[in-house]
């Protein structure tokens, strides 16, 4: 059976549209989820997770778009992770 053009459109057309229904309900199901998880977390979970997704958005954004990193970005990026660390030996010195 062969396609016609018109037809082989139309067919291209409802992929198009089933792809974009299929990444809508993948981006809802992780949003209810991630919306699900930071409900019940902590505040400062809440800060730093924030923090990482950024760090790895602009890691991403290096391969995918060549963005080029500052040193200022360095600098934050360190004192992100290290936060996180320096409060847990706080909690762990004070009790």
């Amino acid at each position: 059976m062969y396609l016609t053009s018109n037809t082989y459109q139309i067919a291209r057309v409802q992929d198009a549209l089933l792809t974009a229904c299929k990444l809508a309900n993948v981006f809802l199901v992780n949003g209810i989820a991630i919306s699900m998880v930071m409900k019940y977390a902590d505040n400062i979970v809440k800060v730093y997770s924030t923090s990482v997704a950024m760090l790895l958005t602009a890691v991403v954004s290096v391969f995918l778009f060549g963005f080029n990193l500052t040193l200022a970005f360095f600098l934050g990026a360190t004192q992100v992770i290290e936060i996180p660390f320096n409060n847990f030996l706080y909690c762990w010195n004070k009790s």
